[in-house]
């Protein structure tokens, strides 16, 4: 019999190997394959969900009231980071405040919206914008885009309703420059006016 199992391990590994060193050369062999996976996930950059953003962070969430605002269908949290891509979704009785470098969103509850390197993408809902950094800040829909920025080194602020097929933006301090889908020239919108 012992011939027998020495005839095996040597056809399957090509020297004689005992049972015993076998199994201990399978179980080191284990430990460094799983040492391997584990400092691949602790390695920086890596992301728990398995995927690293295509960018770098775009946003953070500065606060955020009430319950029902989530990150990717996940509760969003005051502090989250936030990625290009990163779908925010703010319930009833809900606020969130996303701060893009110098410049705040506020996302008033029944909003949806994408985020963007140097903006957001309005899905449904209401927003406003305080722009207070060099670049203007822009927000897209379905059938505009509006760009608020610092305007004679007086930051701007906008407010943007978005209703299905119905968009309303407000221009409450400086302006914001408003285009609809088609059109060749924005229309520059003035505080306290409506567009």
């Amino acid at each position: 019999m012992e011939t027998l199992s020495r005839a095996r391990a040597i056809d399957c590994i090509g020297f004689p190997i005992s049972g015993c060193r076998l199994l201990r050369h399978s179980y080191f062999v284990s430990l460094l394959v799983l040492a391997g996976i584990l400092a691949c996930a602790a390695a920086p950059g890596s992301s728990a969900y398995g995927a690293t953003p295509a960018g770098g962070p775009a946003a953070s969430a500065a606060s955020i009231i009430g319950t029902e605002a989530k990150l990717n269908g996940a509760a969003l949290t005051p502090g989250a980071t936030l990625f290009p891509g990163d779908v925010i979704r703010v319930g009833i009785a809900s606020t969130a405040a996303l701060r893009f470098g110098n410049s705040l969103v506020l996302a008033a509850a029944e909003t949806e919206l994408v985020v963007e390197s140097e903006g957001v993408i309005l899905r449904d809902g209401r927003v406003q914008v305080r722009a207070n950094g060099e670049q203007s800040f822009g927000i897209s829909g379905p059938f505009f885009q509006v760009n608020i920025g610092v305007l004679g080194g007086i930051p701007s602020s906008a407010e943007i309703q978005l209703a299905g097929t119905r968009a309303q933006v407000s221009a409450v301090a400086g302006a914001a420059e408003v285009m609809a889908a088609g059109s060749a020239a924005p229309y520059r919108l003035r505080a306290g006016r409506n567009g």
